[in-house]
């Protein structure tokens, strides 16, 4: 019986540069940014085998206002997609269900997510979200989880086990649409619904796009 493993890591992580213009007020009609992250870990004793591993994780997005480039108030697009290299770290030393960095998967090259967002005033003001669309970026978020590695204290588990593929969130995305609402500043209502099956559940992390009644619905 193997011992329990005894991880060492370090982080690096650059800022993405969309932050910094959000900061600086930017009002331009197109903005293009991009996000480095990098685990160095090392699996010094049990697991499944001892040894060291360099996960890197590199994502660009772009964003277009439609407002302030065309005119068509309340109309944005959005897409992002990332790169990781294809060291496995869980599955090749440790064996852990829960997996040590956030960033070990299966997929090298996807895009994560492709939208469009319509913006409208119905007794306050809402949003309509069509597109590929990562559920962990509005949905089931805590601040306090930014400040932790492993990806236990990322989307929780009645979340993630969902489905036969888990949802739609990092490394696979699907089809879904958005709806937020907010009558006033101190309330906020917001929905989904998504392919129940994100990805094809026979090749670990491939994207696909497809809707089927038989792979259900996550609401």
């Amino acid at each position: 019986m193997r011992g329990p493993a005894f991880v060492l890591s370090a982080l690096l992580c650059l800022p993405s540069p969309a932050a910094a213009s959000a900061a600086d007020g930017s009002d331009n009609a197109f903005e293009l940014s991009a996000l480095y992250t990098a685990d160095a870990l090392w699996n010094l004793q049990g697991g499944l085998q001892e040894g060291a591993a360099y996960l890197d994780y590199a994502e660009v997005a772009a964003s277009f206002d439609g407002g302030r480039a065309l005119g068509w108030n309340g109309l944005a697009l959005y897409a992002s997609a990332f790169y990781r290299n294809d060291a496995t770290f869980s599955e090749r030393y440790v064996g852990d269900s829960l997996v040590v960095s956030n960033i070990d998967a299966a997929s090298p090259i996807e895009v994560l997510e492709a939208w469009a967002e319509w913006g409208f005033h119905a007794a306050g003001r809402g949003s309509l979200r069509l597109g590929l669309y990562d559920l962990s970026s509005e949905f089931d978020v805590l601040d306090a989880r930014a400040l932790f590695l492993n990806s236990a204290y990322g989307t929780g588990h009645d979340i993630a086990q969902t489905g036969r593929n888990g949802p739609s969130l990092f490394p696979v995305t699907a089809l879904g649409a958005r709806l937020a609402w907010s009558p006033d500043e101190h309330l906020l209502v917001r929905t989904a619904v998504l392919d129940g099956v994100p990805g094809d559940p026979g090749e670990r992390g491939r994207s696909r796009l497809h809707l089927s009644s038989a792979d259900g619905a996550l609401w």
